[in-house]
């Protein structure tokens, strides 16, 4: 016998069905749009480059990746990007970026190697600025980032929030919540380590 809650939550279901909220295959519909769920990307091959950071050599990595069009009727696609996950794998600078850009200039992966214009890379940086700005107001666990935090401990925490919540099948909010009291204390505990490990090293040049 379904319990309270249980039944509650089918009839809701039954109801945006009928409305059109939600459709019988689980996707979510406004009028005639579908909005499916993004099917992951699946990384295909690499191009790799040197670079100059200073007098360090570094290689950049850029990746074609496998993924669907967006819309109804998706069909499969490849293009190529750089992985933000994988920081050093990426340029440095707009030199080094446009030179491992070269190959996929324009519409076309350009075999003379031209690199992006002047009036290109500034729609780049206005489409990343647009996404940069809109990222960081809609992004649901910034607010439970502790600005004392280091950004190494930042993104951690970003990626334990995810995880556990979907190992946990709980909401963002209900994981941050929990998880943030005791990276707080693992953090005022380092930080007081190394103010001590400061002190004595002071002590002993003293």
């Amino acid at each position: 016998m379904a319990t309270r809650s249980e039944r509650k939550a089918r009839a809701k279901r039954s109801a945006q069905e009928q409305t059109g909220v939600i459709g019988m295959n689980g996707e979510t519909t406004m009028a005639e749009e579908t909005t499916t769920v993004e099917a992951p990307k699946v990384e295909l091959a690499t191009k790799t480059f040197e670079a100059n950071d200073g007098d360090k050599v570094y290689t950049i990595t850029v990746f074609e990746m496998a993924g669907k069009t967006k819309g109804k009727g998706s069909r499969d696609i490849k293009y190529w990007n750089f992985d933000t996950d994988k920081p050093e794998t990426l340029p440095k600078n707009v030199e080094a970026f446009k030179n491992s850009t070269k190959f996929m200039n324009a519409d076309t992966q350009n075999p003379e190697g031209v690199a992006f214009d002047g009036p290109q890379l500034l729609n780049f940086m206005i489409g990343g600025f647009n996404d940069w700005a809109y990222n960081l107001q809609a992004d649901e666990i910034r607010e439970y980032l502790n600005p004392a935090w280091s950004d190494e401990i930042k993104a951690n925490f970003r990626i334990s929030v995810r995880n556990t919540a979907k190992m946990l099948d709980q909401s963002i909010e209900e994981t941050a919540t929990f998880l943030r009291p005791m990276v707080d204390k693992a953090w005022e505990k380092a930080v007081a380590k190394f103010a001590e490990a400061q002190k004595s090293q002071e002590t002993v040049v003293a």
